[in-house]
């Protein structure tokens, strides 16, 4: 019978709570819906899709970096 004890889910909810926490930070930074992506943060095996797609996405401040650029490029 396999271990049945609460305190084997302690490591896994530390482990949520912490990729919540950078899924959270990084919607934010990359302009995206940060209750969405806590949702999405909540559910184990999405959370690590959600904060893979995050990390591969572009931050918001250098978008609109480069807009600004091509705004000045074709005045």
């Amino acid at each position: 019978m396999p271990n049945q004890y609460p305190g084997s889910l302690i490591p896994m909810i530390i482990m949520m709570i912490s990729i919540l926490v950078l899924i959270i930070s990084m919607a934010i930074r990359k302009g995206q819906s940060v209750v969405l992506f806590a949702i999405f943060g909540l559910i184990p095996f999405i959370n690590v899709l959600s904060l893979v797609y995050l990390l591969s996405m572009t931050d918001r401040e250098v978008l609109d970096k480069l807009n600004t650029i091509i705004e000045k490029i074709n005045k």
